[in-house]
């Protein structure tokens, strides 16, 4: 693939590999991928693949627990997302970042627990109720979502749906934004 196409096909290809291999549990092929084609997109400047690759390499380091990199990650793909009006991109990340939210859930105390699910409940429902939220991705947040919904008492699970009814996505990703700053990375050019 690097020798035919462009290298923004090259980048997206690169990713769409990096996605596999998560899935496969190849985290450290999967994050060779990612972080090739993150270099790709970011000579490119192209603000589609950067989103997609942060959001790739979110997803590996949710998989791999390093919370704070996921974190990090996955808030810089949904910041640049949202700043570029890619409404699939941004509805990608919130369910990689709910996804993140509910697997750090597990590792921590019972207080935070719940708060933390309820967070990932709502930004699960929110992105399946998008229509600019891929297939994969709404049936990605549906099965998570519904998974999720059984670890919670049902008067927290319907406020979590009231919640998300009354969001947008982008509101959302402002306050992703404000939760945690945006660190300056190698995504971002001067």
């Amino acid at each position: 693939a690097r020798t035919m196409g462009s290298p923004l096909q090259v980048a997206r290809q690169l990713v769409n590999l990096a996605y596999i291999c998560c899935d496969l549990g190849e985290y450290a092929r999967a994050r060779l991928c990612v972080e090739e084609a993150l270099a790709l997109t970011n000579v490119l400047q192209s603000k589609i693949y950067q989103s997609y690759a942060l959001c790739c390499l979110g997803s590996v380091a949710t998989a791999t627990a390093d919370f704070e990199a996921g974190k990090a990650h996955l808030q810089q793909a949904i910041t640049v997302a949202a700043d570029a009006g890619l409404l699939p991109l941004l509805n990608l990340g919130l369910v990689e970042y709910a996804t993140l939210l509910a697997q750090e859930a597990a590792t921590l105390a019972a207080p935070t627990v719940v708060a933390m699910q309820t967070e990932a409940l709502t930004l699960l429902t929110l992105a399946e109720a998008q229509p600019a939220c891929w297939h994969l991705f709404k049936v990605r947040a549906r099965q998570r979502r519904l998974s999720l919904a059984t670890k919670l008492p049902e008067p927290v699970v319907s406020a979590a749906t009231e919640r998300a009814q009354a969001l947008s996505p982008l509101a959302v990703a402002q306050e992703i934004g404000q939760k945690t700053p945006v660190r300056k990375s190698d995504y971002e050019q001067d």
